[in-house]
Order: C-alpha cells, then structure tokens, then sequence
C-alpha cells in the first residue's frame, strides 16, 4: 500500500491543480499520475479545462471509466471559474474519489486558480493538494522570457515537472535547474521523460500534498479558526476568498481579469468524414 493510500484514510480528499503552457506535455504527465493511482487501488477524480468549447482530453479518457467532470468554453481562472467550485464539491461527495487532478487549460492563470480552491465551502471537504506546473524543457525558458502567464505558472508551482529532458542534453538540463530559482525558489523540480518524473509519481504527489496542506493552513483558513474550519461556509455568506502567495502583490491586478489571454479565441469545425492525421 502506498503512503497516500495510508495518508487518504478519513481526511479531505487532496485536489491538485495540474498547469502547464501550451506543449508542454500537461496531458501526457495526466496519464502517467491516473496509471499510477489505478496500479495503487486509488480512486482519481478528474475535472478537465478547455480553452475551447471541444474537451479533446475528456474524449481522450473518456473510456477509462473515470469519474470525470469537463469544464469548457473558457478558462477556469476567468469564465469558467464560477462552475470550478459547484464541479469540486460534486466530485468530492463521490464515494468512488479519492483524490481529484484539475487539469486547467494550457492559459490558465495559477493565482486565479487558488482563489477560486479557497472557497470556503470546500474546507470541509477538500484540501489543495499542490500546485503541479508542467514545463517543456526546450522551450521554457524562452517562453518565460516573452510571456507573463508562463512565467507565473512557475512561480505559483509546488512541484514543477521539467518534462521532455529526453530532448535535452545534460548541459541544458543544468541549465534549467540553475534557472528555475529565480521565479520559483521554493519549488521542487522533477525531471521527467514522457511526462513520466524520474523520482516516481509517488514522491511527487506526496511532495506535492505536503506544500498544499502548509498552504492551506498558513494563508487560507484564517487565524485562531484551524479547529472551526468546517464551519466557514456558515460564517461567510460572500465567500470571502483568502489568497494564498501573498507576497505576489500584483495579484489584485490579474483578478480583475486583465489576463494575457482575453484576447484569444478557439473556433471548432465539425467533420462529417475522417481526416489523414499527416495532412492536417
């Protein structure tokens, strides 16, 4: 039996937030971590993002058999963040869950994210189980250095999974983890091949767990009220969120919407007939 299997005996179930820019194998780590916990006899829950309004991951799973909610047509940290809350609770009350992954779309912004887990009527049910960032060891640094929200995927990580390092020589791979301290000083990096760490999905999920539950103690539940958490739906009828990572004091800035990505947009064409993979 695993220690999470042994740590998930009558506590709240652990919901961990999985991000990751676009490409960097945020689905392919999904797969090896939902493997892991159907080989450990734990029950994973899955509440899936897309961008757009075709869940391409759900589809992906959907014959798993797992428990699984889609969340589309638009972001979690924005326009879909009002349906994240209702969807975790669901998912929790399931006597077939034991812990829940969140997979956000690839746009998503983490400190928008913790807000929306610190909703007062999850803490007697859940605990955030940790902030796992997902990075493609080629390009990482590159886009950190042109784009805001990638930058903030890291810093807001518990555990960053440095994916891809079979594409990198060791060279590059030194580099990175010279690098990664600078916007994540506190995060542990895990190198990972095929979105597969090299420490084990244990020791990530377990890392992980640690950091979330510290999180939640220190920043979310208010002080002198850790005994009487259970009761804080009752005591803020406006859902009074309390933020972790405080030190980002820019935050105020993001919640009110000014995301990077307001200005995209995803179009769906339906087919009636199959299409050659290459020619696409």
């Amino acid at each position: 039996m695993s220690m999470l299997t042994q740590k998930r005996a009558d506590q709240r179930i652990p919901v961990y937030v999985l991000v990751g820019f676009l490409g960097s194998g945020k689905t392919t780590v999904l797969g090896e971590m939902l493997g892991w916990c159907v080989e450990q006899g734990l029950k994973p829950g899955l509440i899936i993002n897309e961008f757009g309004d075709v869940s391409i991951d759900g589809e992906a799973l959907r014959d798993e058999g797992l428990a699984m909610t889609e969340l589309t047509d638009g972001c979690v940290c924005c326009t879909a963040g009002e349906e994240l809350v209702p969807a975790i609770l669901e998912m929790a009350r399931r006597p077939d869950v034991d812990l829940v992954f969140l997979e956000a779309t690839g746009l998503a912004d983490p400190a928008d994210m913790l807000d929306e887990l610190t909703d007062p009527f999850l803490w007697q049910k859940v605990t955030v189980g940790g902030v796992i960032s997902v990075m493609d060891s080629k390009r990482i640094i590159e886009l950190a250095g042109n784009l805001e929200l990638a930058r903030r995927q890291i810093e807001f990580a518990d555990a960053l999974i440095m994916n891809k390092c079979d594409l990198i020589d060791q060279e590059w791979r030194q580099a990175l983890l010279e690098w990664v301290p600078r916007y994540a000083p506190k995060a542990r990096v895990f190198a990972a091949v095929e979105g597969l760490p090299e420490e084990g999905v244990e020791t990530l999920l377990l890392h992980a767990l640690h950091l979330g539950k510290a999180r939640f103690e220190r920043d979310i539940v208010p002080q002198g009220q850790e005994s009487h958490a259970h009761h804080a739906h009752d005591e803020h009828d406006e859902h009074e969120h309390y933020h972790a990572h405080d030190e980002h004091d820019e935050y105020e800035h993001y919640h009110a919407h000014g995301h990077a990505h307001e200005s995209l947009h995803t179009v769906s064409f339906p087919l009636d007939q199959l299409v050659v993979r290459a020619r696409v």
